[in-house]
């Protein structure tokens, strides 16, 4: 008989981004021996999908084209009866679209237990959205999030505070450590192979603040004037549960071009040798306005590379300024500038800072700790469904 806990993880789609890419992480590590999961999601689409398939998990989509409406309901009683036909023990959503959808078709007389999900401010939602997240995540028996910030800003919304679980991301720090500058890059873009690389991991979007990361490159470029700066990553938005591309890249592209940055700064697009990029780094730059915790800036501590970080979110308990990097204000791209020219110009701070930080990361964020948490807390609700002795970590 299998007595390992069955677990469903519902996401909205398989798109690049930060959450996608910790359920993905969450996936890969967790022990099949205690664990039997498989994964729901609203569009079977993404550049992740292949990854996810490859884990050997089970995927089932639940199409829908807005959140509300005859047709969503009519997902959400298959849903239901899915978890039913399928004896699930745990229901785990990740992000807006997943805990709305799927939190209360959870609760039609399914006999899981639920966790919701919530790794960004709240600011980035419309009022509609948020009311509508904070009703599905009433509906949870926890709550897991990614920053003290976030657990904050929930309880303050009148959430139960031990309903709600920090579990901050996890990066493979191995890897990062082990990645050293052998992209070529300098080579492809026609840089000089001596040429400070400042670089930016994101996605495209407007609250990352990828303007005052221009305005920045281009006030350094009298005093740095060997400097390249680089945006790593893609624009993508979303639209009831739809990935749409954005135009944002290209209003990015026009701001350079308009103040002359040239060949100076250059968008990469999506890569997949992140962690060679920050290897072959000077400085990693994390600008955002609005951030709970920035897997970017985990991945560049993991990497060992120097930060530059604004003091948003959780970035402020990750980064202790001065020693394991550089914190600035947000929408301040000259202290941006000041911070990177300093780094720029003092290669012995960048290596003290670069190595701290490294060994924040292996301490605290590792992915290994994230998902052991991540299973613990599986567990502890498993007991309430099945009322008996579960499968122990070995």
């Amino acid at each position: 008989m299998d007595d390992r806990i069955r677990v469903l993880q519902f996401t909205t789609m398989f798109e690049v981004g930060g959450t996608e890419r910790q359920h993905l992480a969450l996936l890969q590590g967790m022990d099949p021996t205690r664990f039997d999961v498989s994964v729901a999601c609203l569009r079977r689409q993404g550049a992740l999908l292949a990854d996810v398939v490859a884990c050997g998990v089970r995927v089932s989509e639940f199409p829908i084209r807005r959140l509300y409406g005859l047709h969503t309901m009519g997902q959400q009683l298959r849903f239901a009866e899915h978890l039913w036909a399928q004896r699930v023990d745990v229901v785990h959503t990740f992000g807006l679209y997943a805990n709305v959808f799927a939190l209360p078709a959870a609760r039609l007389g399914s006999r899981a237990v639920t966790i919701g999900s919530v790794r960004e401010q709240s600011s980035l939602l419309s009022p509609a959205k948020r009311h509508a997240n904070r009703l599905a995540l009433a509906l949870a028996d926890r709550v897991i999030v990614n920053a003290a910030s976030v657990r904050d800003e929930l309880v303050t919304s009148a959430l139960q505070a031990d309903r709600v679980c920090l579990i901050p991301n996890g990066v493979d720090t191995a890897r990062y450590a082990a990645a050293a500058g052998s992209t070529g890059l300098r080579a492809e873009l026609g840089w000089a192979p001596t040429a400070p690389i400042v670089a930016v991991v994101t996605r495209l979007a407007p609250q990352k603040g990828l303007e005052d990361f221009i305005d920045a490159a281009k006030r350094l470029e009298e005093s740095h004037p060997e400097a390249r700066f680089l945006v790593v990553g893609d624009a993508c938005t979303m639209r009831e549960g739809r990935a749409l591309p954005g135009a944002y890249r290209t209003e990015l592209e026009r701001r350079a071009t308009e103040l002359g940055l040239g060949d100076r700064l250059h968008f990469t697009g999506r890569r997949a040798d992140i962690p060679e990029i920050l290897g072959d780094a000077a400085v990693s730059v994390l600008p955002s306005c609005s951030e709970a915790l920035s897997n970017s800036l985990l991945e560049s501590m993991a990497a060992g590379v120097a930060l530059v970080a604004t003091r948003v979110g959780d970035h402020a308990r990750a980064v202790e300024d001065g020693r394991s990097g550089l914190l600035v204000p947000p929408h301040d791209a000259a202290a941006l500038a000041h911070a990177v020219g300093r780094l720029l110009d003092e290669p012995l701070l960048r290596m003290r800072l670069g190595a701290e930080a490294r060994r924040v990361a292996c301490e605290r964020y590792s992915l290994q700790r994230m998902v052991s948490d991540t299973e613990a807390l599986y567990a502890e609700l498993a007991l309430r469904v099945r009322g008996r002795r579960l499968p122990q970590a070995a």
